[in-house]
């Protein structure tokens, strides 16, 4: 009668460390097709977000909404205010409102998702851990706006900046729309100096000086310090650039250009 052999001790150990082998190399690729898909969601937010912005500034005769704003009452349903608050309180006069938002709410009408505003790879930023989540902090996304094209109008001060029409972007494929930041917008200074754990571009961390680095991030969140040195992804950002074209960028590369933030185009000196 034929007698079936068995596998020996040191044949099932080579056939283990083959396995290991193969895992160990496989394992890695897998984790990088998985952040690779990550990076080309977070592509698709940000495209979908800047032709909103696009498509906004055409019906309000080519001008761009604000960062931030108070809207009349009315203007949407509460959920859509980041916070529910009266524009008198804040000292605002002349605006009859109780809903502040941000330009994320503000496009809303041509995105109709606020679910494209969080970055796949993003954290769930706050403003202020100490908030109720009915402030819906988690609408502010994790995208940052160019301040110097979606204008600030949150205080009394600002109330009468004047918003930006596109004509005055004089290079627009060059000029940043919307990038993976902090938070809802971004200065260039930012990129050297992150105020806090919210207005920081990822993945310049390395750049930055010790003394920088210390007085990030104001609330402690250790993740934060994380995205700011290695990135959102791979060691960089997506960008939206003003004529509405998405790519990835080195978050180092960023680092000496202002003129990517200037309506101009042209360098400029540092903010201080």
């Amino acid at each position: 009668m034929y007698k079936q052999r068995a596998f020996t001790l040191i044949e099932l150990l080579v056939v283990i460390a083959i396995i290991a082998i193969l895992a160990a190399i496989l394992f890695p690729v897998f984790a990088q097709a998985r952040e690779k898909a990550r990076q080309v969601s977070c592509v698709s937010n940000e495209k979908q977000l800047s032709l909103a912005l696009l498509m906004y500034a055409q019906d309000y005769d080519d001008t761009l909404p604000t960062g931030d704003g108070w809207e009349p009452i009315g203007w949407q349903p509460p959920d859509y205010c980041w916070y529910p608050e009266s524009a008198s309180s804040q000292g605002i006069q002349g605006v009859d409102s109780n809903c502040f938002a941000y330009w994320e709410q503000f496009i809303y009408p041509y995105t109709k998702n606020m679910g494209i505003v969080n970055c796949p790879d993003g954290l769930n930023e706050r403003w202020d851990p100490g908030q109720p989540d009915d402030f819906h902090i988690e609408w502010i996304g994790n995208y940052g706006a160019n301040v110097n094209d979606l204008v600030e109008r949150w205080n009394p001060s600002t109330q009468n900046v004047p918003v930006v029409k596109l004509a005055e972007i004089q290079m627009p494929a060059t000029n940043i729309l919307v990038l993976d930041s902090g938070v809802y917008e971004t200065y260039y200074s930012n990129v050297s100096n992150p105020n806090c754990y919210m207005y920081y571009v990822p993945g310049t961390g390395p750049s930055l000086s010790q003394s920088v680095l210390n007085n990030f991030p104001c609330y402690g969140n250790t993740l934060e310090v994380s995205y700011l040195m290695m990135g959102r992804h791979n060691l960089g950002v997506n960008i939206a650039w003003g004529d509405g074209h998405v790519k990835w960028m080195k978050s180092s590369a960023l680092i000496g250009h202002p003129e990517y933030w200037t309506t101009s185009g042209l360098p400029t000196p540092l903010p201080q």
